[in-house]
C-alpha cells in the first residue's frame, strides 16, 4: 500500500488513510456477519452455507482477513508520515512515541475489556474502533510543512 500512497495519493495522505479505513471498516462489517456475534444464537457462520465443505470457510475467511490486514496494516507508515507532516515542527521520534504510547493504551485496554465481554463482541468493538478512527480523521487539518 505505500506504492499506492506514494503514486496516487501524494501529500493527500489524509485522503488515503481515511479510503483504507472505509474499506477495512466494510470488510469488517463482513466478518461481523459471517463470524459469530452476539446477535444470534446459534455460532455458525450466516452467510457461508452450512454445507460447504471447511476448505471453502476457511479461505473465505482468509481471504477477508488477509484484505483487513493489507489494508488496515499496510496504512501503518502513512499514519506515521501524516503524523509527522501534521504535528511538525515536533520531531518524528516525539510524534511516533506518543502515537505509539496511545496505541499501546488503547490495546491495553481492548485486551482489558476482552477479558469481561464474550468474544462474539470482539469484531463488533473493532469495527466501532475503526468508525472512530475514519470520524477522528475528519478533524485533522492536513498541512505539509516539512521541506
Amino acid at each position: 500500500s505505500g506504492f499506492i500512497a506514494d503514486s496516487c495519493f501524494r501529500k493527500r495522505l489524509k485522503l488515503f488513510l481515511i479510503i483504507a479505513y472505509a474499506l477495512g471498516s466494510i470488510v469488517l462489517f463482513v466478518l461481523l456477519l459471517i463470524l459469530p456475534s452476539p446477535w444470534k444464537s446459534d455460532q455458525s457462520l450466516i452467510i457461508i452455507n452450512e454445507d460447504s465443505s471447511n476448505l471453502y470457510k476457511t479461505v473465505i475467511l482468509n481471504v477477508l482477513i488477509g484484505l483487513y490486514g493489507f489494508l488496515i496494516g499496510g496504512t501503518s507508515a502513512a499514519g506515521y508520515e501524516l503524523l509527522a507532516e501534521v504535528s511538525f515542527p515536533v520531531t518524528e521520534g516525539t510524534s511516533s512515541t506518543a502515537l505509539v504510547f496511545m496505541n499501546n493504551v488503547s490495546c491495553l485496554i481492548f485486551v482489558g475489556i476482552g477479558n469481561w465481554v464474550n468474544t462474539t463482541w470482539e469484531t463488533f468493538l473493532s469495527l466501532i474502533m475503526m468508525i472512530l478512527s475514519i470520524i477522528a480523521l475528519f478533524f485533522i487539518k492536513e498541512e505539509y510543512k516539512r521541506k
